[in-house]
This record gives C-alpha cells, structure tokens and sequence, in this order.
C-alpha cells in the first residue's frame, strides 16, 4: 500500500487512493504476483492471493479473491462491469488486478521473461510491465478511475518505450471490458459501460487515416438544457495529422462547439475534445441526430452521430390493467418522467402509487430523497433506432439512495410479456449507487 498510495498524487499526497473505482488492493496483489513469477509459469497458471490465510494448497488454492489469478476466462471471468457486485476496496481492487495481469501477459509473450528482477536495462516483458506499473502510478490523478489508470499506464508507454507496446496494453485490458468504448461516469461509481474493443491503430483492417466516436452516442434532456459530451479521434495512421471537428449538419435549435476545436493526433494516438451544446428553451420534443465530423487537412473525413431525445413530459402512460406506467406508442425511447415521482401515498406522494405489476406496496417510513424510493425510469435503444426486438438497449433508473449509497442495491429485469399471469423474468445486472442522494443507474441489454 506504501507502493501505491504514496506514489499516486504526488510524493506529499497520501490520500489520494480513497476512491470507490480503485486499484489499491490489486496493485499490492500485483506486486506479490510481480515478484513471486517463475519462468516457469503459463498466462494460464492460476495463481491464488492469501491462500495461507485459509490453510489451503498455495498451488490449487482459491486464496481470498474471488478468483484466482489467470488469463483463463473459464478460472477467472471477472470482467469491469463486475465491480457493481464486489466489495470495495478488496473485490474492485481485484478485477483492476485482473485486467493488469492480462498486460503482464501480453507483455512477457511478446518480449520473454526475465527472472532477476533487478535488472532494470532488461528489455523482458515482466521488467516492462514493471516499469509500465510504477510509471503509471506516477502519472494518474488523483483519485483515479479504471480507465485513468489505464490511461496512464498507455501514457507511460509512449513516454518510456514510445508507443512499442500499446496494442499489447490495449488488447489485456479491452478483455476484460476496459476497452476502448468503456465508459465510466467517475472514480466514486461501480456503474459502469463496458468495452472490449480496440482503438483503430490496434485492429486489423481498421480505417485508413482515423475516426470519430463520441460518448455518450445518445442523451436525454430537457428543452432549456445545456450538455457536455467527450468525443475521442483515434490515429489508425503511421503518421502525425491534424484534424478539425464540426457539426455541419446539427437540428435548427440545437448548438454544437468543441473545445478545442482543432486537434494534433499523433500518429497511432487517441485525443479528446469536448463537445458543448445548448438546447433552445423552446426546443419541441422530439428525437434529433447531428453528425460530428472530423476532417484533416487533406480532407480526409470520418463523422459520428449523436442522438438526443428532447423531453417535456412522459412518454409513458399509466395503464390500469397492469397498475404501472407503459409507453405510449413505438420510438426510440420511453420515459416515466415524472409519473414515479414520491413513494406510496404518503411520501412525495406517488401517483397511481404503487406502480408495480402484482400490486406490491411501498414502504411508508423513513423520510422522501433521503431514504430509498425509484423516481424515474428512461429506457433508450444505443444508436437511436426504435425499440423493437433485437435492438441494444439502455435502462436509466434515477433513484434516491440512503446515506453513502453502499447498503442499496438496484436489481434490473426484463421480460417479453409483463401482462402475462406468469410471468418470466429475466435477470440483467444489480447495480449499486455511488453514493448517498439522488443517483442514476443505468444497465444494457438486448430487447
């Protein structure tokens, strides 16, 4: 822990590991796997932590982490999204562990192994990883998320190795969903987007100079409204270029400006810009799409396209047969608004409270946006296109959670019939809020 802490924020900070997302736990795990490898080992040798605490085999052993230690997705299949469920900071801190070891891995394939490890003028995968480990430390903010660490391990690469390894670091953690379309709204989250992808520069076939994504690709808000999104350009080129990023076709009503405007892509790299747009207070509801287009100077282009959903009230409906709310007709996305607002009659109050399928009741103690109570449910497909089978889609609940928000837990289930006698639902994830206060969880599934 002296390892991490002390270097993560600078050499008179120590408090900056408190985090909800981080790594502490796994980065000492790391340091016993560093340290205690052989030549001998496979990615695939399991490695068990702690397995003396709980007397058992040190080969064979489980130890005191979910898992065990391995590349084996079939031993250990713990992936980001995995943190919703685990404790912190031991479980978080292990699938961050997780992922790093997939790095390791990539890393000793690809350059051999050396076992005295000491040498630092060693050019061996496990002496770079190592390095990369501790650079990395060195070089993420304070109060880091998984995707900073990750960042700064990537930046430590191209700042030790210029760049050599940076598939291989890609490829470890986009298995372990830390991809390169992996989301996170903040380091005190356990809601996270997964991401197995790579950047263009790490795929094969990718474009031919760059391209364009921007997250998130499809947001709900109000007419009056003002949002922030970051947009990513990713060099598939073996050379350095400029791009300027426009909106040239953005809705009347609907503003769009990046900062900055002109970004400096290096070659192989990936940049951001921040994109800010302004929603006219008199903005009809609707769903809208703009185009965010990225051209370099030689006029190559590559665009992306961004959907927003302008609400001015619910476009769901109560219906008395099933004592809840449903959508009202066929689109690209559904929103209680305000129709869940309060809880049971008491408190708020809810409309139509229950709102709930068998007629379940809410509890009446405890006290209205301080105790716990659903208010909101909005549910969008990804790409803007309209909710009907096969499409991938987002469920947003917007909760009131009590005190730091760690005892609550959102379980979120669909079904194909919710008229039906019997019905049959099926589990998607449980989600835990962040924090204390009003949170919004959010889980993905195919409708």
């Amino acid at each position: 822990h002296g390892f991490s802490i002390r270097l993560t924020g600078g050499p008179s900070n120590s408090g900056c590991l408190n985090n909800v997302q981080q790594g502490g736990e796994g980065w000492s795990d790391l340091c016993g796997l560093f340290f205690t490898a052989k030549a001998s080992d496979e990615a695939i040798t399991p490695r068990g932590i702690g397995t003396y605490v709980l007397n058992q085999n040190p080969t064979t052993g489980i130890g005191i982490r979910p898992a065990q230690y391995t590349t084996n997705m079939d031993v250990n299949p713990y992936t980001y999204g995995d943190i919703a469920t685990l404790s912190v900071p031991h479980g978080v801190g292990f699938v961050w562990a997780t992922a790093v070891w997939e790095v390791y891995w990539n890393l000793v394939n690809e350059h051999g192994f050396e076992q005295n490890f000491y040498d630092v003028t060693s050019t061996a995968g496990n002496i770079k990883a190592i390095q990369l480990v501790v650079d990395g430390l060195k070089l993420q903010p304070c109060g880091p998320s998984f995707l900073d660490a990750r960042d700064a391990i990537l930046e430590a690469d191209r700042n030790r190795y210029d760049g050599a390894n940076k598939c291989l670091i890609w490829e470890g953690f986009a298995k372990r969903g830390m991809g390169y379309s992996a989301e996170t709204s903040g380091p005190n989250t356990r809601s996270v987007t997964e991401g197995f992808d790579l950047p263009c520069a790490c795929r094969a076939g990718g474009l031919e100079t760059f391209e364009v994504s921007c997250n998130p690709s499809f947001f709900d808000t109000d007419p009056g409204e003002s949002i922030e999104i970051i947009c990513k350009v990713s060099s598939c080129s073996d050379s350095d270029i400029t791009v300027e990023l426009s909106c040239p076709n953005n809705p009347p009503g609907i503003s769009c400006s990046f900062i900055p405007s002109q970004v400096s892509l290096p070659a192989g790299e990936i940049r951001s810009a921040t994109l800010s747009s302004n929603i006219n207070s008199n903005q009809p509801e609707g769903l809208y799409a703009f185009e965010v287009k990225a051209t370099d100077t030689n006029n190559n282009m590559a665009s992306s396209i961004i959907n927003v959903a302008i609400l001015d009230g619910p476009d769901a409906v109560y219906d008395d047969n099933l004592g809840a709310p449903k959508c009202s007709s066929v689109k690209s996305f559904c929103d209680s608004y305000t129709l869940l607002e309060g809880r049971a009659a008491t408190l708020g109050p809810e409309l139509n409270t229950p709102n709930t399928l068998d007629d379940c009741q809410d509890g009446t103690l405890g006290i209205y946006k301080d105790d716990e109570s659903i208010e909101r449910i909005f549910v969008h497909t990804v790409d803007g296109s309209d909710l009907v089978a096969g499409a991938k889609v987002k469920i947003e609940a917007t909760v009131w959670a009590w005190s730091t928000g760690s005892a609550d837990s959102a379980d979120f289930y669909y079904t194909g019939d919710a008229s039906s006698d019997s019905l049959d639902w099926i589990f998607i994830a449980t989600r835990v809020p962040p924090d204390g206060g009003k949170q919004t969880l959010s889980v993905q599934y195919t409708l």
